[in-house]
């Protein structure tokens, strides 16, 4: 059986992230103050995580931006994400539904960028 098939209320289940913890604590020199959290999401929990970490001293004010190169659907999604906790620059947007236009992508005078991003 693997971990995704456990309860999370199963005494193995409790070893094995007790022993994850440990392990992380150990190996990444986490102090016992701070806490560790083992949490699911998937690649698409960081569209929201990495803007947040990025902005985190300028949330709320203009100063909250970051520059986008929208390319495709996980670029695209990543920036709509990101819009919810800052301003969003689309240096260059090629994605149209299923279609990306790679030669609009190399076309360089068409980047636009917010030097404040």
């Amino acid at each position: 059986m693997s971990m995704i098939e456990m309860s999370h209320r199963q005494p193995e289940f409790a070893e094995i992230t007790d022993k994850l913890q440990r392990e992380f604590r150990k190996f990444m020199k986490v102090p016992d103050d701070w806490q560790v959290y083992l949490m699911q999401g998937g690649a698409t929990l960081q569209f929201s995580g990495i803007p947040i970490n990025l902005a985190c001293h300028t949330y709320g004010t203009d100063a909250a931006r970051a520059n986008y190169l929208i390319t495709g659907k996980w670029t695209h999604d990543s920036a709509a994400e990101a819009r919810k906790y800052l301003k969003v620059n689309s240096v260059i947007d090629t994605y149209c539904g299923d279609k990306t236009f790679e030669d609009d992508i190399l076309d360089l005078d068409r980047w636009k960028f917010d030097k404040k991003g």
